[in-house]
């Protein structure tokens, strides 16, 4: 009961948020109209809207008549499936409660989070047990409750729920957050973020931005502050960075950073991209290896990575990165992205690097409704996930020579 009244008192603040917005006559009509069952009569220009939505796929956007199927299909879903859980960006109030109602019709778990444009909406599957507050699985794979401690009152490791949980952070007096998510956006007052913006693929190139996380920590140490460091489930990429601050700044081999990682958060798993510039990281630092893929997929059950299967998948890695490459290069022109930028910031002056999320989930969301870019992709027998590396390193290159940071 304590959970229905909680997910009640969410709705009835954004209601109230929103009818006071109104007019009198207005907010009436609004909550008459949000009264009903399903979705209500909309212009085809409302239904049309593009709502930006996070999925375990990437960055995306759907038209406003696609939510509430979007939301039913969720219902459906086993809770233990890795998708049962959609994160809505930029939603207006009257969007936000609807979605919100809908949720609780489905019997769904839902949450809004954030202030102004960084908020956002989390609508999932609920757990078998039905528990809010520790659902054993969100849609990024398996949360375990809270942060795990790596080294005693300094390092933690975690995922986004905890990087938003103020009262687990306060209590832990952690002031500082390094997210290593791309698609992470939220901020959370008073924490001091430092952003790696990574994407969970095997293309992903960390080792030319990992010494920027590593200062940013040993500065935090040497002020004797405390930081999470996280991603979306506190698995691979957030992982990743942990392993490799214990091998820099610990002298561990990185057998022993896995390990001690793993004692401390036992679902880590850096992906294989991932583990092979770790690799070249301890070739550096130790001029010899302390674990090769081989025992790294026995260490890590599930993984096939030896003899030929790896080298397939190697050059067929090595083929889509090229081909997606080629497309973007192609087709991803700057005279584009400078369009998009407008349409998102139009004149805003205060423009920082941190506000590079919003234009990547962007210039993402542009190939669901610009035809050209539509088209190019169905010819070249591609879709947005594939080519998502390379859009997010050109998005953020532009944004940052934009503003002029670079």
């Amino acid at each position: 009961m304590a959970n229905h009244q909680h997910d009640d008192a969410i709705t009835a603040r954004d209601l109230y948020c929103t009818a006071i917005a109104c007019t009198p006559k207005a907010g009436h009509h609004f909550l008459n109209e949000i009264a009903t069952d399903g979705p209500s009569k909309m212009t085809d220009k409302e239904e049309d809207q593009q709502i930006q939505i996070t999925t375990p796929q990437g960055a995306t956007t759907i038209a406003w008549r696609e939510v509430h199927s979007l939301i039913e299909s969720i219902r459906q879903r086993d809770p233990e499936e890795s998708d049962s859980q959609i994160i809505f960006h930029s939603l207006d109030p009257k969007q936000r409660s609807t979605v919100h109602k809908w949720a609780e019709q489905a019997g769904l778990e839902h949450e809004s989070q954030g202030e102004g444009e960084q908020r956002v909406l989390m609508v999932s599957k609920k757990s078998r047990a039905g528990h809010r507050e520790k659902p054993k699985r969100n849609k990024y794979g398996s949360l375990p409750s809270g942060m795990s401690e790596i080294i005693p009152g300094f390092l933690y490791l975690g995922s986004c729920r905890d990087a938003r949980d103020r009262q687990a952070l306060a209590s832990s007096d952690v002031k500082f957050i390094v997210n290593c998510a791309l698609e992470w956006m939220h901020e959370t007052e008073g924490i001091q973020i430092h952003r790696m913006d990574w994407e969970d693929t095997t293309s992903q190139v960390i080792t030319e931005s990992i010494q920027l996380g590593l200062s940013f920590l040993d500065q935090v140490r040497a002020d004797g502050g405390k930081v999470l460091v996280h991603c979306m489930v506190g698995k691979s990429r957030s992982a990743s960075l942990v392993v490799a601050y214990l091998m820099h700044r610990e002298n561990m081999s990185l057998r022993q950073a896995l390990d001690h990682t793993k004692n401390c958060r036992d679902i880590i798993r850096p992906n294989q991209g991932f583990l092979r510039q770790l690799l070249g990281m301890e070739l550096e630092l130790l001029k010899q290896p302390s674990l090769t893929l081989e025992e790294y997929a026995i260490l890590f059950p599930g993984v096939d990575q030896t003899g030929g299967a790896r080298k397939r998948r190697e050059e067929a890695d090595k083929k889509r990165e090229e081909a997606a490459a080629a497309f973007c290069e192609a087709h991803v022109t700057v005279d584009k992205l400078d369009y998009i930028f407008y349409n998102v910031f139009g004149e805003e002056e205060k423009l920082d690097v941190k506000d590079v999320g919003r234009f990547i989930v962007a210039v993402k969301g542009e190939f669901n409704k610009d035809g050209s870019w539509k088209n190019a992709l169905a010819a070249a027998e591609m879709n947005l996930s594939d080519i998502g590396t390379p859009v997010s390193i050109l998005s953020k290159t532009f944004f940052v020579n934009k503003i002029g940071r670079g």
